[in-house]
């Protein structure tokens, strides 16, 4: 009885506290960025090629990038596993992405702000698979992200907040 419960009961509890433990820590990142956000809810941020309202500023127009790297924590990869096993959305990845990529996006926006301008144009998003995960499926899913974009000197504030909480 007492091997069973160690064999079961402990893996178990590691779970949960995996669980409460990864909810805690991307809780605690939304609220910073949350925090950071009204910094540079200002700022003009878009994906077309051509940069609006433009106008000629003290610095001349600039490449700028941020970048994430995220790995998920083996709580969430353990229960991947399982929605792998019998199919459907890993929702668990979705959350990490949407968060990832919205720290990538206030990071490019700060980066903006910090070198003077107040507008991004042509902004793009790359994701990669760094932890070998699309080939081989041991391991927890990393991933990193590139976001890049020209950053400018707009005439017009935002009108409305770019990145939504």
């Amino acid at each position: 009885m007492t091997g069973l419960l160690i064999n079961i009961g402990i893996p178990i509890l590691l779970l949960i506290i995996g669980l409460l433990a990864g909810r805690a820590i991307a809780r605690r990142h939304d609220q910073l960025m949350n925090k950071r956000q009204p910094a540079v809810d200002h700022m003009r941020m878009t994906d077309v090629k051509t940069m609006p309202d433009a106008q000629v500023g003290p610095t001349d127009p600039m490449l700028i990038t941020a970048e994430i790297t995220l790995s998920v924590d083996y709580f969430n990869g353990f229960i991947a596993t399982l929605v792998n096993l019998v199919g459907g959305e890993m929702r668990m990845f979705t959350h990490a992405m949407v968060r990832a990529r919205r720290e990538a996006m206030l990071r490019l926006l700060e980066d903006a702000q910090a070198r003077g301008y107040n507008a991004i144009a042509n902004v793009r998003i790359d994701f990669a698979d760094i932890g070998g995960n699309s080939v081989r499926r041991k391991g927890t899913p990393k991933f990193s992200i590139l976001a890049y974009g020209t950053a400018y000197h707009a005439s017009a504030p935002a009108q409305q907040p770019l990145i939504s909480a």
